[in-house]
C-alpha cells in the first residue's frame, strides 16, 4: 500500500476514534484503534503496530466480541512471525482457529491457517506448511476469494521450489499468475513473473528467464516499487553473467546498486557490490575488485550475515592468492572456514579446505596440503557434490604423487568422518 494513503487511513482512523470516545461507543473505539494498529503493520512498525492490536483485543474481549477476538490474534500473530517469536505466533493461531469455528468464519479460518503455514516455512517444516497452505486455498475458493486463493497458490508453489519439484512449482505460479492478472493486481503479477524467471534460471533457459525479468521489471517501475526493481535487475544482471555479457552485467548490478543505496538496503547493497566485484575478478582488474569486496564484507558484517561475509572472504582470499600473498590468503580462507562451520554449510567448509590446501601446495607443505584436500573431498562425498570431489580427488592424486606416494587400491579408502566442528 502506497505511503499517502497509509497516511490518510491513519488520520480518518484517529479522527474516528476521538468522535467514538466523546460519545462513548466501545465498539467502534476498539474497531478505530485495531485500524491504526494494521496501518502500523503495513509500514513495519511492529511494535507499535502490537500495542494497538492489544488494545483493541483486550476491548474486544471486554465486549464480548470473538469477531474482533480472533482478528486481533491473528494480526498479533503476524507481529510475532515477523519477530521469529514462532511458539507464540503459533499458540496465538490455534486460538484464533478456534473463534473462527465458533464463528464459522471460512474466511477468518483461511487467513490463519495461512499464517500458521508462514510459521511452518519459517521452521522448516514442508509437509506441515503444504498442509495448512492447501486447507486455507480450499477455503478460499468456497469463499470465492480470488486474491487469497493466488496467495495460497504462490505458498504452494514457493514450497516446490524449495523441494526442486520446478514442474509443479511453475503449475502453481501459472495459476496464480492468472488469478492476478484476473484482480488487475499489478504487485501481485511481477512476483509470479520473478518466480517463473527463477524456474527457467534453474532449467537454464536463459531466453525466457529474461524475458519474464524484463516483464517483471517493466511493472515494478509501473508501481514504483524500487526493492522489486532492483531484484529483477540483479536477476537481469545474473543472466549477463552466465552469457558472459560482461559490460551488461556491470550496468544492471550497477543501476541495482543505486536502487538498494535508495531504499537503504544494505544487505542488497553487498550483494551488488561483491557481483560487481566478480565482474571485476573476471576482467582480472585485482585492484578494483578488492575494493569491491572490501566493501561488500562491511556491510555484511553491519548486517549480521555470516554467509556473505563468508562468501566475500573467500573472494578476498582468491585474490590474495592470485597476487601470492599466501600468508594473507590462508588468513581470509580460515576465516571463511569458521564462519562456514558456524553456518553448517558443508560445501562452503569443504571450498575452504580445498583454498587452504592450496595455500600450502604454494608454500611447499605437501604433507598438510594431503591432510586438508582429504578433509575437503569427504565433505563433498557427505554432501553428495560430485563435480567439486572429482576435482578434489584430481588435485590430492597430485599431491601424492609429487611426494611419491602413486595412487594404490589401498591409499583410495576414504578417511574417517570428519567432524564438522573440528579444526
Amino acid at each position: 500500500m502506497q505511503f499517502w494513503r497509509l497516511d490518510q487511513a491513519e488520520k480518518s482512523f484517529q479522527r474516528a476514534l476521538q468522535l467514538h470516545r466523546q460519545v462513548h461507543n466501545v465498539l467502534n473505539e476498539a474497531k478505530d484503534i485495531f485500524g491504526i494498529g494494521e496501518v502500523h503493520l503495513y509500514r513495519d512498525n511492529l511494535d507499535t503496530a502490537e500495542g494497538f492490536v492489544e488494545s483493541a483485543f483486550h476491548l474486544f474481549k471486554k465486549l464480548h466480541n470473538i469477531q474482533g477476538e480472533a482478528d486481533c490474534l491473528r494480526r498479533l500473530a503476524q507481529v510475532h512471525v515477523q519477530h521469529v517469536k514462532l511458539d507464540e505466533a503459533e499458540k496465538l493461531l490455534e486460538h484464533a482457529l478456534q473463534l473462527c469455528n465458533q464463528l464459522q468464519d471460512h474466511l477468518g479460518k483461511a487467513f490463519n491457517l495461512s499464517t500458521l503455514g508462514e510459521v511452518y516455512l519459517k521452521r522448516n517444516k514442508l509437509n506441515e506448511a503444504e498442509q495448512s497452505f492447501d486447507r486455507a486455498l480450499q477455503l478460499r475458493r468456497q469463499t470465492q476469494d480470488l486474491v487469497g486463493e493466488a496467495y495460497n497458490l504462490e505458498k504452494l508453489g514457493e514450497i516446490r521450489l524449495r523441494q526442486n519439484k520446478l514442474d509443479e512449482a511453475e503449475e502453481m505460479f501459472e495459476r496464480a499468475l492468472q488469478l492476478r492478472r484476473q484482480t488487475q493486481d499489478p504487485v501481485g503479477e511481477p512476483y509470479n513473473l520473478e518466480n517463473l524467471g527463477e524456474i527457467c534460471l534453474r532449467q537454464n533457459k536463459l531466453d525466457k528467464a529474461e524475458e519474464l525479468f524484463e516483464r517483471a521489471l517493466q511493472l515494478c517501475r509501473q508501481t514504483q516499487d524500487p526493492v522489486g526493481e532492483a531484484y529483477n535487475l540483479e536477476k537481469l544482471g545474473e543472466i549477463c553473467l552466465r552469457q558472459n555479457k560482461l559490460a551488461e552485467a556491470k550496468e544492471m548490478f550497477e543501476r541495482a546498486l543505486q536502487l538498494r543505496r535508495r531504499t537503504q538496503d544494505p544487505g542488497g547493497e553487498a550483494y551488488n557490490l561483491a557481483k560487481l566485484g566478480e565482474i571485476r575478478l573476471q576482467q582480472t582488474k585485482l585492484d578494483k575488485a578488492e575494493e569491491m569486496f572490501e566493501r561488500a564484507l562491511q556491510l555484511s558484517r553491519q548486517t549480521q550475515d555470516p554467509v556473505g561475509e563468508a562468501s566475500n572472504l573467500e573472494k578476498l582470499g582468491e585474490i590474495r592468492l592470485r597476487q601470492n600473498k599466501l600468508d594473507e590468503a590462508k588468513e581470509m580462507f580460515e576465516r571463511a572456514l569458521q564462519l562456514r562451520r558456524q553456518t553448517q554449510d558443508l560445501v562452503g567448509e569443504a571450498y575452504n579446505l580445498y583454498q587452504l590446501a592450496e595455500t600450502r601446495l604454494r608454500q611447499n607443505k605437501l604433507g598438510e596440503a594431503e591432510e586438508l584436500l582429504e578433509h575437503s573431498l569427504q565433505l563433498y562425498k557427505q554432501a553428495a557434490e560430485s563435480p567439486s570431489e572429482a576435482i578434489v580427488l584430481e588435485k590430492l592424486t597430485d599431491v601424492r604423487l609429487l611426494r611419491g606416494e602413486a595412487l594404490t587400491p589401498a591409499s583410495t579408502k576414504p578417511p574417517p568422518p570428519l567432524s564438522i566442528g573440528s579444526p
